[in-house]
């Protein structure tokens, strides 16, 4: 028996709240809950979908935002009887959250509609900073689409690369690493690394890459390849897959 206070405490909504919730892609959702007694300070919330968000406010979790990704989802919820996760806690809450998809709405408009771009300027092939990289470059890589900024080079924010960079050479082998969405946070781009010795003809890169989970829905990827004793040139097929 976990409790909070000494007597037996468990995670419960907050009307109108229920469980299980359900919601549709893009839809605004709200999700309230408490502990049974009320005395919780702080709350753990895991595997939330791509386009929730959560927050504490007076003694009450809060999870909100619009669900990007189509589909049945399990958040797992504790609340814990001091801040930062201190003290005893409950047992592991489960709200089941079914997700309905939408036709013709998902991450990429999603993503259009946070960014603020209007009717005029949201088609995936728009460049409405006229950067020279699309609305789809900058929904792949996550740049600001209204802001003028490069596609090369570290972000500054915690993720490595965006478009692809050799970060590491020896006469054997090079690494080349970039960013891309996860699949499984509703990605609607797909990412071919291609290699070729001519710029004429291109080859996928073969090689099993190291993967490491970054935020926002973002994965850093790094493959390494033998070289070949020629010149050797990269490039990053990137093309819309809706539901990827």
């Amino acid at each position: 028996m976990h409790a909070v206070t000494g007597a037996t405490a468990s995670i419960a909504p907050v009307s109108p709240s229920k469980n299980p919730a359900s919601s549709q892609v893009g839809e605004s959702l709200t999700w309230v809950f408490r502990t049974s007694d009320g005395k919780s300070e702080s709350y753990e919330v895991k595997d939330l979908p791509e386009g929730l968000t959560f927050e504490e406010t007076r003694g009450l979790g809060v999870i909100t935002g619009s669900p990007i990704k189509a589909g049945d989802h399990v958040i797992e919820i504790r609340g814990w009887k001091r801040v930062n996760f201190g003290g005893d806690a409950t047992d592991s809450y489960y709200l089941q959250l079914n997700v309905a998809p939408v036709e013709g709405y998902g991450a990429y408009a999603h993503w259009a509609d946070v960014r603020k771009l209007d009717e005029t300027h949201r088609a995936p092939d728009e460049d409405p900073d006229h950067d020279g990289s699309s609305n789809f470059l900058e929904y792949a890589f996550d740049t600001d689409p209204l802001k003028p900024n490069p596609l090369v080079g570290p972000r500054g924010d915690g993720i490595p690369f965006t478009s692809p960079q050799i970060v590491q050479r020896t006469p054997e082998t090079l690494r080349v690493a970039y960013i891309r969405r996860r699949k499984n946070a509703g990605s609607e781009a797909s990412y071919l690394l291609e290699s070729s010795t001519d710029l004429s003809e291109w080859v996928p890169v073969d090689g099993e890459p190291w993967i490491t989970e970054l935020t926002g829905g973002f994965e850093g990827v790094v493959t390494e390849m033998p070289r070949s004793g020629k010149v050797q040139f990269f490039r990053l097929r990137l093309e819309m897959a809706p539901g990827a």
